[in-house]
């Protein structure tokens, strides 16, 4: 570990930059796993991980040199980046978004849990709620200032993502609600006969 370490300060002496070395937490998820030269060399450590909703959530635990706790609540958003010119198909990457940290009464519960379908659902809801034509901030069924999506666009973008096969069958029709209905069962999402939102 002291081998690895110093060949990380040479590569920063050498081109004038930062090594950013990418380690995970043991079965206590509050301090890293592994050896403990690793916490006392580095300038800064940062955890990454995501909230009940879906996003995530970087904080910055220790710094030698700067204030501690700073966090930054961050979403990944597919986005097209051009068309393979042999078979035609869409080509996508991921970028990431900032997004505002949900307050505490926002009904986002500590300890709420979601199954990667949901986490998946979410994550198109909110790309939707963020690629939606019309600011429905105004409607009158909408809580006042929350962005929002029409059930029709995203069940839209639910098949575009390959999330929802047969929109229009009952199958379809029965997944897209239930989702709805679960997630809002766990005031997640807000939701009308016409309109979704993140809660």
């Amino acid at each position: 570990m002291g081998a690895y370490l110093a060949a990380a300060e040479a590569i920063c002496d050498a081109f004038a930059c930062v090594v950013i070395i990418v380690h995970h937490s043991g079965i206590d998820a509050t301090r890293p796993r592994g050896h403990t030269a690793l916490t006392g060399a580095v300038a800064v450590q940062i955890s990454v991980k995501r909230d009940a909703a879906g996003n995530i959530i970087a904080e910055v635990e220790a710094m030698k040199d700067g204030h501690e706790g700073a966090k930054f609540t961050s979403t990944p958003k597919v986005v097209e980046v051009g068309t393979d010119i042999i078979t035609g198909k869409t080509l996508t990457s991921c970028a990431i978004v900032p997004v505002e940290a949900a307050p505490a009464s926002a009904g986002i519960r500590a300890g709420i849990r979601i199954t990667p379908n949901q986490r998946r659902f979410l994550d198109i809801l909110r790309d939707a709620i963020a690629d939606a034509p019309a600011d429905l901030s105004g409607t009158a069924t909408v809580p006042s200032g929350i962005p929002a999506v029409t059930r029709d666009i995203l069940k839209k973008c639910c098949v575009t993502r390959g999330w929802l096969e047969e929109p229009e069958g009952n199958k379809g029709r029965a997944k897209f609600s239930e989702m709805l209905n679960t997630l809002a069962g766990k005031r997640l999402i807000g939701v009308t006969d016409r309109y979704v939102w993140i809660a």
